[in-house]
């Protein structure tokens, strides 16, 4: 039978029967996933009696997007943050709805800052890091720096599955760059070290 409306909260898309299973297609955003819905049959016997437990239901998650989705991403850099923070000591709070400049606020005990999450991407050596924000309309793309508007710029990098967390003073227009290993021409002097803002 067609399923529609919402289970569990998520909006359901379509449903089928295949081989005398419920198949349902759920919208449960960034990815959709296939719930096979599994019930014994009466007859077969081996239903609980009423009053315990119910039919068993087994679950196959999937993911039906190929294309790459920045919300998931930053979504879990989000997450990986306020883990990474909370270890540390800080107490996270989320801030409601998604126009203000900033992700997370964090309770140092003397202060509550501003924190802005991105997410770091590993090349050549570094981690490169967006210190701004980006919009575009058709051929025209503006950025806008973060500068008095965040005390912290905190990054995940999925390829060292670290975070870190730079004051706004580390901060610049564009990209800034956290050297994970030596430069290949020797010149150390104004290098910024990941390991200097790593959180344990």
């Amino acid at each position: 039978m067609p399923l529609a409306g919402r289970q569990n909260g998520n909006r359901v898309c379509s449903s089928s029967t295949q081989a005398g299973h419920t198949v349902v297609t759920v919208s449960c955003h960034p990815i959709c996933m296939h719930f096979w819905m599994t019930s014994r049959r009466r007859e077969d016997g081996d239903l609980p009696k009423q009053g315990t437990a119910g039919p068993a239901i087994s679950f196959l998650v999937a993911p039906t997007c190929g294309k790459r989705d920045t919300k998931s991403k930053g979504d879990r850099a989000e997450l990986e943050v306020m883990l990474a923070m909370t270890k540390a000591g800080y107490i996270v709070s989320k801030p409601f709805g998604e126009n203000s400049r900033y992700d997370l606020i964090a309770d140092e005990g003397v202060r509550l800052a501003r924190v802005q999450v991105k997410t770091g991407r590993l090349k050549r050596g570094a981690i490169v890091v967006n210190c701004c924000s980006s919009h575009g309309h058709r051929a025209v793309v503006a950025s806008r720096p973060y500068f008095g508007e965040i005390e912290y710029l905190a990054v995940f990098c999925p390829a060292t599955a670290k975070v870190y967390l730079l004051p706004e003073s580390e901060l610049v227009k564009t990209n800034a760059h956290l050297r994970v290993d030596p430069p290949g021409n020797g010149q150390v002097k104004t290098v910024r070290w990941a390991h200097d803002f790593a959180l344990p």
